[in-house]
């Protein structure tokens, strides 16, 4: 499942329904809109034009992590064993996901796992523009220490996260719980 995690950015949450929609991801997609006002009614139509299977959430007393979490749960309940979750400006390439889920069904010792990851920037702010530029964020990571200050210290030196790899549901539900803990959210990141 695809955790998607939204406040007041609707025109984000549009772009990545028509690029899921285009890309006939399989995955189904659990929106959590934190917004004053709910967007259902303008996703709608996306959704009912394609064959994606969205499930959208509105819980605008709800921060970031708190939703995260509320996500993975709803995930949970509806039997998804995997889930990765992304921001409303972020994408996965579906089939790159099925892969992971299939890496960590048949590897119970990894916790998560990841395909490469690119930044694109746009010549303008906002969810639509021309590519300025395209680079890597991270090429292939691996975070293979056994204690979690020497884990600590692997993500300090190279910054990476593994946060945005597919986790197996029920793991990811006990990462949220740790995370909603910690009151820096940037450090809770870590």
């Amino acid at each position: 499942a695809i955790l998607i995690p939204t406040i007041n950015r609707s025109e984000f949450l549009i772009r990545q329904l028509h690029y899921y929609a285009k890309v006939k991801s399989q995955h189904p997609i659990y929106i959590g809109d934190a917004s004053a006002k709910s967007i259902k009614s303008e996703l709608e139509k996306i959704i009912s034009d394609s064959s994606l299977t969205v499930r959208y959430f509105h819980w605008p007393k709800l921060n970031d992590r708190q939703t995260i979490a509320a996500l993975a749960k709803q995930a949970y309940d509806d039997d998804s064993q995997f889930v990765a979750f992304h921001g409303d400006d972020d994408y996965f390439v579906p089939d790159a996901l099925t892969e992971c889920a299939e890496f960590l069904a048949k590897n119970d010792e990894y916790a998560t796992a990841q395909g490469k990851a690119a930044l694109v920037t746009l010549d303008q702010p906002g969810p639509y523009g021309q590519i300025q530029s395209i680079g890597t964020y991270w090429e292939s990571k691996e975070l293979l220490c056994s204690t979690p200050l020497e884990r600590m210290k692997e993500i300090l030196n190279d910054y990476w996260v593994p946060q945005f790899s597919v986790h197996r549901t029920i793991e990811f539900l006990r990462t949220c719980e740790v995370y909603s803990r910690i009151p820096d959210r940037n450090w809770g990141e870590i």
